[in-house]
């Protein structure tokens, strides 16, 4: 499967829209998002405007063994200093499952837990719209730590110093704005995280949207439409105005 995407096609190809990165989650690859690289597309983006790619070893590691890597956060946060330096432009970033765990450290930056390795400053200013989808925001419910991939230091068990980290700032730094999307049916990512916590919640962002029925790998590209209203929105995006809407289009579907 495809392993990155994104630049001009040609030397003359104008960009006309802040340019947007997709971040997989764990056991996936940049390929993963060739829907939204169409769908985007179909909205009049062009190559030049939307970037992603593999992280880690692109799914040979099973799942419940991949912890929040320093390399991983660390090819992301290169990826967002190259794009906003080669395009000129602030980027959106649309992260996915466990992919938006390590989006978010790669624009903290500061030290990581697992190696100790400096980041350097924060790359708030460097992005617009940050988008969580079924998101590692407070951990995975039922995430045990005794499998490496829960770890107490990088692991996304709820209280791992990873996530503490995250979640200590009083304010947001994702990027201008932020949003997230959950579903009350994620059989991934699971609800409830330390005790009474949403698990997929994003700290401080200006909204989000809650989906009732669907299943975790069903909500990223079901919700593409959600996604670009949220770009679209500068921060204006209305979350519970929209989900209503939203869902009683969707639920025939009974995901």
């Amino acid at each position: 499967m495809l392993g990155s995407f994104g630049g001009r096609t040609f030397d003359t190809d104008i960009i006309r829209h802040d340019p947007i990165i997709f971040v997989h989650g764990a056991g996936q690859r940049a390929g993963d998002f060739i829907s939204h690289y169409f769908y985007f597309l179909g909205k009049q983006y062009n190559a030049a405007e939307l970037y992603a790619t593999t992280y880690g070893d692109g799914g040979i590691t099973p799942k419940k063994y991949k912890t929040l890597a320093c390399d991983d956060v660390k090819q992301i946060h290169g990826m967002i200093i190259a794009v906003a330096a080669y395009t000129n432009r602030t980027v959106n970033i649309i992260a996915f499952a466990e992919g938006v765990a390590l989006a978010r450290k790669a624009i903290l930056s500061g030290t990581c837990v697992d190696t100790r390795e400096t980041l350097g400053v924060a790359l708030t200013n460097l992005v617009d719209t940050f988008i969580s989808v079924a998101g590692v925001g407070y951990g995975k419910q039922g995430c045990n730590p005794q499998e490496g991939g829960c770890n107490l230091n990088n692991g996304m068990y709820c209280t791992s110093a990873f996530l503490t980290e995250l979640n200590t700032p009083a304010s947001r730094y994702e990027g201008r704005t932020s949003f997230y999307i959950f579903s009350d049916n994620d059989n991934v990512i699971g609800q409830t995280c330390c005790t009474n916590q949403l698990c997929s919640q994003l700290k401080n962002a200006n909204s989000f949207s809650r989906q009732r029925n669907m299943l975790h790998d069903s909500i990223l590209t079901l919700t593409q439409d959600l996604q670009y209203q949220m770009i679209q929105s500068r921060g204006a995006f209305n979350g519970t105005l929209y989900d209503t809407q939203y869902n009683n289009g969707l639920s025939w579907l009974r995901l």
